[in-house]
């Protein structure tokens, strides 16, 4: 019974040493949980074949302030615990922070010493100083592809004519390497920066500023990012995109026509309104312009209409929400034969018989005439002389009406009669045109004698009671005689 007593007395001390050890070990831990803290980010993404950089930066209790000195050492393992893994490892010699300012911020050119897994940070001192930061890990992530970069807005919705900016943002996880952003298409001026996040992680940035045009609409946007690796594997690309929903009132209104050719007057034809708006065309409407004069002659995409070709020129207005766009005149090519065929002569006035004159035939006609033929009329015949625009020809006193016909692949015009008008003589001219001159001399030198007598009896001045006037009378005294009496008769 001693000897079971003495057993358990032995016992229950070692027992009640090794509680104590762990009560005050587990209030040591405590005490230093509370004191000893680390800020680190939570994940980091690691492109495998790239470097990273893992921010980092520690507290201590100020009561071991003075035991962080040069000889302080940074290590990370993917465990909480360093006891049985802690001879496998080895300080990071790719230290970029300052362990005496409490930055314990590090670059990994080759990554591949690590692995997916949560890192945690210890310090070590050649003193009392030795700590693992078990509080915190950094949860590292190895890709074989960056993640898509985000946009900024992720949507675009805006008026034509509107100022818009861009941002394309991508990690950074190699602060040395950051990822190239490239814009397409190139809208605008773009800057780049490099900006560090809450967790002091990097991001690179690329803001593009434009202004919003219809040309935009539905067109992708897209930013790419290029990851150049460390390791001389290929270099790696992300990309992101939106497409823009821009608003604009009517653009490219144009007019299409069915059938499209040929068109013959007074044909139907079918007079088709498009446009390129957003929102949608609410109403179409169509007018016929005469000159400056534009008529009103209805609505909706299609019209249906009869052309001529006085009346063949056309235009449509297209209007939304936005406003209205008016189209280019339509000048419908109509097709129609030969009108208004006239003929001109020259020379124009009386022309003297056997003389020779120009017949010119003109025509209005589309498409172009082709031929012109002339013809002779006489009395109820017709009678074909030759072709060509101008027709010469000898003209006589019964040949004096003539008339020209204008083809074209439509049709034929015909052109009125046309008269001359031709001088001629009967048999006698002749004679008479050598006898007359010789008479109208005659005539003309009678009374020519006739005119200077009696302007000599006109100046005579005789005073009739001074003189003797003889009366002098002619008595045919014997009819069919030539004998005469002549009575002097003096007045008294």
């Amino acid at each position: 019974m001693k000897y079971y007593s003495l057993k358990l007395h032995s016992l229950a001390t070692k027992m009640a040493g090794t509680l104590t050890f762990l009560l005050v070990s587990s209030l040591l831990q405590g005490a230093l949980c509370g004191m000893f803290n680390v800020n680190i980010p939570q994940k980091i993404n690691v492109l495998r074949g790239s470097c990273v950089n893992i921010p980092c930066s520690f507290d201590l209790d100020n009561t071991h302030d003075k035991n962080l000195d040069d000889s302080c050492k940074a290590y990370w393992s993917d465990s909480s615990s360093f006891t049985s893994e802690y001879a496998k490892l080895k300080p990071t010699k790719e230290m970029t922070g300052d362990l005496t300012k409490k930055d314990c911020t590090t670059t990994f050119n080759n990554t591949s010493l690590l692995q997916s897994a949560k890192y945690y940070f210890r310090l070590e001192c050649d003193n009392a100083l030795r700590f693992t930061f078990t509080k915190a890990g950094v949860d590292i992530s190895l890709i074989a592809a960056p993640p898509s970069p985000t946009l900024t807005p992720s949507t675009l919705e805006v008026e034509e004519g509107a100022s818009v900016s861009l941002t394309c943002s991508s990690p950074a996880p190699c602060w040395s390497h950051p990822p190239a952003l490239t814009w397409s298409p190139n809208l605008g001026q773009s800057q780049e920066t490099l900006q560090e996040n809450q967790d002091k992680t990097k991001v690179k940035t690329s803001v593009m500023n434009f202004t919003a045009s219809h040309l935009h609409h539905g067109n992708k946007i897209s930013c790419t990012a290029v990851y150049q690796k460390q390791d001389g594997s290929p270099d790696v690309t992300a990309e992101t995109s939106l497409t823009p929903d821009i608003s604009y009132s009517p653009k490219d209104v144009q007019i299409s026509i069915s059938p499209s050719a040929p068109i013959l007057e007074n044909q139907k034809v079918t007079l088709t309104c498009s446009s390129n708006a957003n929102p949608a065309v609410e109403n179409y409407t169509w007018y016929r312009a005469d000159g400056d004069l534009e008529t009103f002659i209805g609505t909706g995409s299609s019209f249906n209409v009869t052309v001529s070709k006085v009346k063949s020129t056309f235009f449509c207005k297209a209007t939304n929400e936005l406003g209205f766009k008016r189209s280019s005149n339509l000048q419908i090519n109509v097709q129609y034969s030969p009108k208004n065929v006239t003929v001109s002569v020259s020379p124009s006035g009386p022309v003297p018989e056997n003389s020779n004159v120009t017949l010119t035939c003109s025509s209005n006609a589309n498409p172009a005439v082709e031929k012109y033929m002339w013809y002779r009329a006489d009395r109820d015949q017709e009678n074909y002389i030759g072709t060509g625009t101008s027709l010469s020809t000898k003209v006589s006193r019964d040949r004096r009406r003539f008339f020209c016909k204008a083809e074209n692949e439509i049709g034929v015009g015909r052109s009125n009669l046309t008269h001359l008008d031709v001088l001629y003589c009967e048999t006698q001219c002749g004679f008479y045109s050598g006898v007359l001159p010789w008479v109208l001399a005659g005539v003309f030198f009678s009374v020519s004698v006739i005119c200077a007598a009696f302007l000599c009896k006109v100046q005579k001045n005789v005073k009739p009671q001074e003189e003797d006037r003889t009366y002098m009378s002619l008595n045919r005294r014997n009819v069919g005689s030539s004998e005469y009496d002549v009575i002097n008769t003096t007045p008294k």
